[in-house]
C-alpha cells in the first residue's frame, strides 16, 4: 500500500524570489527532514525543474527539453520516465515519520500552460497525496517585466528592452494574467486548499519570502537563512553589454573565439549586478492598466478587503543608457571584433 502525504506545490511565479526560497529549502532539508517535511527536489538540481519539463505533453517545447537534447517523443517518454522513477524513489524510501512533502518550481507557472499540463502534474503526485495545498506568489506585472529582462538576457537572449516588455505584458498572455492562470489551478484543485499571496515586500512576513512561506504552509521548526543573493538583475549599462556579448556569441557558436566571448559574459553578470531598467511612469502605468480587468477578478476572488490587486503608483525613475556609455559600449565592441 502507498504510503500518503501532504503535498505542497510552489507553483511560483517567476521573479518572486524562487531561486532564493529554492536554495534555503534545499540547504535545510536536513532540517526539514528532522521534522516531518521533505524538500523534494530533481537529480542534481535544488528544485523540481525536470517535473516541470515532464509535464509539459508531448509537443509542448520547454527550453530544458531542448539543452538537454530530448527533442523526439520518444526520448521525452524515456525523459518522463526517468523523472517518475526518481519521485517514485524519493517518495517510497522517506523516513517513516515524514508526512509533508515540498515540491517547488516557478516552471509550473510558466510553463504548465494549460489544464493537461496541471493535470499531468496532479496525476504524478497524486497517487501519493492525502492532501494538496497549493502556494503561488503574484507580482505587478510591469515590474515582473521589467525584472525578468535581465533573466532573458543571461539565457542569451538578445532582444532590446521596451520591445521584450511591451511583447511580455501582452494582455492575454498566461505569464501576466493572472486571472487566466489562476482559473486553471483553480479547476483542478479545491480553492480551500490554495493560497494566493502577493510579492510585496511589505505584504510578506517579516518582510521575507521564506518566512513568509515557511509561515502560510505551517512550517514551525528550525532553518537557516542563505545570505546569498540569487539571480539577481543586471544594471542598465551591464544590460547593454551582455545583450551585445549575445549578439556576438551566436554568431561566433561554432568559431574557436566562441568560448572567449562565453568567458565575457559570465564576467559581465559577476560584476554588473544591480537594479536594472526601468519605465518611465507614464509607460509603466500605460502597460499595467492592461490588466486592470483581470487583477480585479483576481481581487475579487482571492482578495475582497483590498481595494487594489496592486499599487497603481509608479515612480518616474527610468533609468536609460546615456548616450555616452552606448557610445562606449558600441567603441569597445568594434575593437573587439578586429
Amino acid at each position: 500500500m502507498l504510503r500518503k502525504f501532504r503535498i505542497i506545490l510552489h507553483i511560483g511565479t517567476e521573479k518572486t524570489g524562487t531561486t532564493a526560497l529554492q536554495r534555503t529549502l534545499f540547504k535545510n532539508k536536513n532540517a526539514m527532514l528532522d521534522n516531518g517535511w521533505l524538500y523534494y527536489h530533481d537529480a542534481n538540481l535544488f528544485n523540481a525543474r525536470e517535473v516541470a519539463a515532464a509535464c509539459v505533453g508531448d509537443n509542448n517545447a520547454d527550453a530544458y527539453l531542448r539543452r538537454n537534447g530530448i527533442r523526439t517523443l520518444k526520448d521525452r517518454l524515456f525523459f518522463r520516465q526517468r523523472v517518475i522513477s526518481h519521485l517514485e524513489k524519493q517518495l517510497f524510501h522517506a523516513p517513516s515519520h515524514i508526512h509533508t512533502i515540498v515540491v517547488s518550481s516557478e516552471h509550473f507557472h510558466s510553463r504548465l500552460v494549460n489544464q493537461e499540463s496541471i493535470a499531468q502534474l496532479k496525476t504524478f503526485f497524486g497517487q501519493y497525496a492525502n492532501s494538496f495545498f497549493v502556494v503561488v506568489y503574484l507580482r505587478r506585472q510591469v515590474d515582473l517585466a521589467t525584472s525578468m529582462y535581465s533573466t532573458r538576457l543571461k539565457s542569451g537572449a538578445h532582444e532590446q528592452f521596451h520591445p521584450y516588455v511591451e511583447k511580455l505584458l501582452a494582455e492575454k498572455n498566461h505569464y501576466c494574467n493572472y486571472d487566466i492562470f489562476l482559473k486553471k489551478w483553480e479547476t483542478l484543485f479545491d480553492r480551500d486548499c490554495m493560497r494566493v499571496r502577493i510579492f510585496d515586500r511589505v505584504e510578506l512576513i517579516k518582510s521575507n519570502i521564506v518566512n513568509d512561506f515557511f509561515s502560510v504552509c505551517g512550517y514551525t521548526g528550525t532553518w537557516k537563512p542563505t545570505k546569498i543573493n540569487f539571480n539577481e538583475s543586471l544594471t542598465p549599462l551591464g544590460q547593454l553589454l551582455l545583450r551585445q556579448a549575445n549578439i556576438k556569441h551566436l554568431a561566433l557558436r561554432e568559431h574557436a573565439d566562441a568560448e572567449s566571448w562565453k568567458h565575457m559574459r559570465k564576467m559581465i553578470v559577476a560584476h554588473f549586478s544591480g537594479k536594472g531598467r526601468q519605465l518611465p511612469a507614464a509607460k509603466a502605468n500605460a502597460l499595467q492598466s492592461r490588466f486592470i480587468q483581470s487583477n480585479e477578478a483576481v481581487r475579487a476572488r482571492w482578495f475582497p478587503d483590498r481595494k487594489e490587486l496592486f499599487s497603481s503608483h509608479f515612480l518616474d525613475n527610468e533609468s536609460e543608457i546615456t548616450p555616452e556609455q552606448d557610445q562606449v559600449v558600441d567603441i569597445v565592441y568594434k575593437y573587439l571584433n578586429n
